[in-house]
């Protein structure tokens, strides 16, 4: 395991209040129009996934002084993907409510 338990303990406690203020976030009708999407949940959920991963980035490159190797970022992509349900179930109803078609 490339990631250390300081690390790991840190970083969990920063994805269970991203998940949190996400789902408690506004969504924009302006979504299908500005990115041109006809699934703004899907678009909206893949962004966030993305916001996650870049804040353990940021911080695994502050605590460690580099920036992570492979092995360091699969071990984040998989702590990510641990919220994946709740953000796609979250984000997925947001697909009929939000589509302009």
């Amino acid at each position: 395991m490339t990631l250390g338990n300081d690390f790991q303990k840190k970083a969990k406690a920063l994805l269970d209040e991203t998940a949190k203020m996400y789902i408690n976030a506004a969504m924009t009708d302006r979504i299908h129009e500005a990115w041109q999407v006809k699934r703004p949940g899907d678009f909206m959920c893949g962004f966030f996934a993305g916001q996650m991963f870049s804040s353990l980035v940021t911080m695994y490159a502050v605590q460690y002084k580099k920036e992570p190797d492979g092995e360091a970022q699969r071990e984040i992509i998989g702590m990510i993907e641990e919220y994946a349900d709740v953000l796609v179930r979250h984000f997925a109803r947001h697909n009929e409510s939000l589509r302009k078609d």
